[in-house]
């Protein structure tokens, strides 16, 4: 504890560089696909408070979908290149990786994030010995440049992916529209309310299919429908107790 406490701000420090290293990683593979020079419209400030949104469930969902035991410092198991199952198994491996090359469209859907970090595991658990050894720091820095040269790729590839799964699916809904008034329109219109950022606000058309970016000044007001009580997972299954919400007479 007295350690930890010693070194409270350059943990602190490390905490908030990872933060950022992996909210840069993720918004670069959204905007990768919404498009590039929209990314131009974040700040610092954007970089380290949107990620409340995503941040937990992204790191949730690849934390579990990689292959860490390949990462081990004594490195994956040796391959028998003399045992047939050997073989079998690399001749499937390339099947699968071919297929993967030709099934996979980007942005990636959920399911291709999962065997993206797989392949990703696999390269990198052979590559990253080989650049560790060359960090010639001295400890007790040489200890955490090893770690972050071990796990932090992965890891920033892992967000990155995550953020072009995000973009798929804010390129494809069309549920849950605003409302939003806008200074040179007479009417408010409908639109997919994808991001907020401290200069304004990202949405899609969703007849035109269009990404435009709006400056708060520019918009007088935005609404939303208020969200309803969904069903139980017991309604769900049954059909019974499914109780409807009662509606507030005016």
């Amino acid at each position: 504890m007295k350690a930890f406490l010693d070194n409270f701000a350059a943990v602190i420090g490390a905490f908030t560089i990872a933060i950022f290293a992996m909210s840069w990683a993720y918004e670069y593979g959204y905007f990768w696909s919404i498009g590039r020079q929209f990314q131009t419209f974040l700040t610092t400030t954007d970089y380290l408070t949107n990620d409340a949104l995503w941040l937990p469930i992204a790191v949730f969902t690849v934390y579990n979908n990689i292959d860490w035991w390949r990462f081990a410092p004594q490195g994956p198991p040796k391959m028998n290149w003399k045992s047939k199952g050997t073989w079998i198994w690399l001749v499937v491996g390339v099947g699968l990786f071919i297929g993967w090359l030709t099934l996979v469209t980007w942005p990636l859907p959920f399911l291709a994030l999962i065997t993206t970090l797989l392949w990703v595991s696999i390269i990198w658990s052979h590559m990253w010995r080989g650049y560790a050894n060359k960090i010639t720091a001295e400890e007790p820095f040489k200890t955490p440049f090893i770690e972050a040269m071990r796990l932090g790729p992965v890891f920033l590839i892992g967000m990155f992916l995550y953020g072009s799964v995000d973009a798929n699916k804010d390129l494809t809904r069309i549920d849950n529209p605003y409302l939003f008034k806008f200074k040179n329109q007479d009417a408010p219109k409908l639109e997919l309310f994808l991001r907020n950022f401290d200069k304004g606000v990202l949405i899609r058309d969703a007849v035109s299919n269009r990404i435009q970016f709006y400056r708060w000044e520019n918009i007088d007001w935005i609404s939303a429908v208020a969200a309803t009580p969904t069903r139980t997972p017991w309604c769900w299954v049954t059909g019974l107790m499914c109780d409807q919400p009662k509606r507030v007479e005016p």
